[in-house]
């Protein structure tokens, strides 16, 4: 397949629910295990087998999620909770948090935080609801930090800062926060925050990497 045909693909992008506690977490294993379990006798995927052939499936966990404490970067979920999806859908990957995707030419952040809460508690001007978004990506892109936040208001592991880093800027950062979704582009890098998947009417966006381009989408 040429590059211009795989760029024109598209990456869709939607965001889960991030509304848990630690002490929550035993239950959310069993919870997932569950889940995947039940997924084994009739996997709701498994009637699209084109998409299950064809398609990867990244799964970044948040900051609540069970697999190290409320630090940034995050391990990836435990296999022994995912070797079960992995095995159903075998392009599933389940990654850190923040992680990096390349296509083709493109590069890509994922970074599920509430960043948006968090920049609001600390800020000496507080902007309206129609300037919050531009603050955040202009925020992170001239900061060239996924977190630039104190250290009170998000743990970072000194020795992988530099996974949080934003240089050189890639072509799309994308933040997992649970507030409005939002788009935009500054100094030429595509800032998107999808929202919600549930909360916002099953809205989710697509992503072209050949024009480098972001469409809104519903189910």
């Amino acid at each position: 397949m040429s590059d211009r045909k795989k760029l024109n693909k598209k990456v869709r992008l939607s965001r889960g629910g991030n509304r848990t506690t630690s002490a929550e977490h035993g239950i959310i294993f069993e919870k997932l295990e569950t889940l995947f379990d039940g997924m084994q006798a009739s996997p709701p995927i498994a009637f699209y087998p084109n998409i299950v052939s064809a398609s990867q499936f990244v799964f970044v966990p948040g900051l609540t999620d069970p697999c190290t404490p409320h630090i940034v970067p995050r391990l990836p979920l435990p296999t022994y909770v995912t070797s079960d999806m992995t095995r159903l859908v075998p392009k599933s990957i389940f990654t850190t948090n923040p992680c990096r995707l390349q296509y083709c030419t493109r590069e890509i952040v994922l970074f599920r935080a509430d960043l948006v809460p968090k920049l609001l508690q600390g800020t000496l001007y507080k902007p309206s609801k129609g300037e919050i978004a531009h603050c955040v990506k202009r925020t992170v892109i001239s900061q060239g930090h996924l977190s630039p936040l104190p250290l009170n208001a998000l743990t970072v592991h000194w020795d992988f800062d530099y996974c949080l880093r934003l240089y050189p800027l890639p072509d799309l950062v994308v933040i997992g926060d649970r507030t409005e979704a939002y788009s935009g582009e500054y100094k030429e890098c595509q800032v998107l925050n999808p929202g919600s998947f549930c909360n916002n009417g099953f809205q989710f966006n697509a992503y072209t990497p050949f024009s480098n381009s972001i469409d809104e989408c519903v189910l």
